[in-house]
């Protein structure tokens, strides 16, 4: 699971992400497999949520069918008290398959929205795993992340919300490793 939010946003900027996950999983010396290419967007889709300023989203440069396929991500927000939707973070969850293993939470707290600029930037990554116990420190940026789904111009799916709440619930609970 994955959310990020950004203030603007290119969309081919958004489409590189599962392209480069499906890269990352063939071998060098083969070619691309369209098939994978989609398979790996349309897993992404369904896992990852993008939360970005209603004027921010940039019009696509060309016309690509595959931009369609981004729609389920993209969660067009407008500040809850105006102004603009600024927030740069993307929170990611990792689990080990057949394992009893908490999961791996890893907070980016970033400079840089989701397009090709190629201003300097600067990030922090933080890594850690949800404990039993709530973390005082992480309250508001648990609260932030449960209430994203209520800036949303239009509503937010189900099936996202209930992922954005399991996130928002063990970012609270997370201990972070310096």
């Amino acid at each position: 699971l994955a959310l990020a939010t950004t203030y603007s946003l290119d969309p081919d900027t958004l489409l590189s992400l599962p392209v480069h996950m499906a890269l990352a999983e063939r071998s060098s010396t083969r070619d691309a497999d369209p098939v994978k290419l989609l398979e790996s967007l349309r897993r992404i889709s369904k896992k990852f949520t993008v939360f970005v300023d209603h004027t921010g989203i940039k019009p696509p440069s060309s016309e690509k069918t595959l931009f369609g396929l981004l729609e389920p991500m993209l969660v067009p927000v407008k500040a809850p008290r105006g102004g603009v939707f600024h927030p740069k973070i993307w929170v990611l969850r990792f689990i080990k398959p057949a394992s009893n293993d908490p999961a791996l939470i890893r907070l980016l707290i970033l400079s840089r929205n989701i397009t090709f600029d190629r201003s300097w930037d600067i990030s922090l990554q933080l890594d850690g795993r949800p404990g039993k116990e709530l973390i005082p420190a992480n309250e508001q940026l648990g609260n932030l992340i449960s209430d994203l789904p209520s800036f949303g111009i239009y509503p937010v799916e189900e099936e996202n919300k209930g992922s954005i709440k399991l996130l928002a619930r063990e970012v609270k609970r997370t201990i972070w490793e310096i």
